[in-house]
């Protein structure tokens, strides 16, 4: 319906979508850890610039993986969090230079 308005209004629309993106996968999956993660069946659930969100195929763990490194504190600041407050945060795994393996909430 709608490709016949604007084909009435003289707009040319395609026959066909355009096929699928592809799925998204790390640049760097050369990475130990990331090739580690997708061996195991982890998919990648967010992607921005540098950094994506992979999870687990436990399905209860997420990692956050960055190309450039993480600040430290961002761990430590969820782990504050967590012990001194009521602030419901992910319990932090494991923290590297380049990731923070987490709760998935």
């Amino acid at each position: 319906m709608y490709r016949e308005k604007m084909l009435a209004q003289g707009i040319n629309m395609p026959d066909s979508l355009p096929p699928p993106p592809p799925p998204l996968t790390p640049a760097t999956s050369n990475d130990p850890l990331v090739r580690s993660l997708f061996d195991a069946g982890g998919t990648v659930v967010y992607e921005k610039m540098h950094m994506w969100l992979i999870k687990h195929a436990c399905g209860t763990r997420i990692t956050k993986y960055r190309c450039n490194e993480l600040k430290p504190a961002e761990a430590d600041a969820m782990c504050f969090v967590a012990q001194h407050t009521t602030i419901p945060v992910p319990e932090v795994y494991d923290a590297g230079p380049r990731h923070i393996t987490m709760a998935f909430v």
